[in-house]
């Protein structure tokens, strides 16, 4: 991971991609400006971007096979719960995927998406924000 040295701290790259030319921008100008005021806070703007603009790891829903089971949020009665529902066949959607219960099935969002288990063992949980 990239990163430089600053008057009074290190400043690393950025995990969004999107950030890039502001942490260049940073880098280039660091000698000349460190230790200013207007410096240091355009760092900590930075920083405080970089962590606001966390991209969640979603789920390719194009690798989820037959049988896979999913749990995902669902809003139900009035508060939140995590459903399960099992994967039938090969998944025809972009952005979600279609899973079945006892005499029921629901398209499910990539988005709302927590957990998948294939032969018992996790293959993907989302990350806590």
């Amino acid at each position: 991971m990239p990163y430089f040295d600053a008057k009074d701290r290190t400043v690393f790259s950025p995990v969004n991609d999107k950030l890039e030319p502001l942490f260049k921008f940073l880098e280039q100008h660091q000698k000349s400006l460190s230790g200013s005021n207007f410096y240091d806070d355009l760092v900590e703007l930075y920083e405080y971007l970089d962590q606001v603009l966390k991209e969640p790891k979603i789920l390719d829903v194009s690798t989820l096979k037959e049988n896979d089971i999913v749990r995902y949020y669902n809003f139900d009665n009035g508060k939140f719960l995590i459903d399960e529902g099992i994967v039938k066949s090969d998944n025809i959607y972009k952005d979600g995927i279609e899973v079945h219960g006892d005499g029921w099935k629901q398209y499910v969002g990539k988005w709302f998406i927590s957990e998948v288990i294939r032969n018992n063992q996790t293959i993907y949980k989302q990350e806590e924000k």
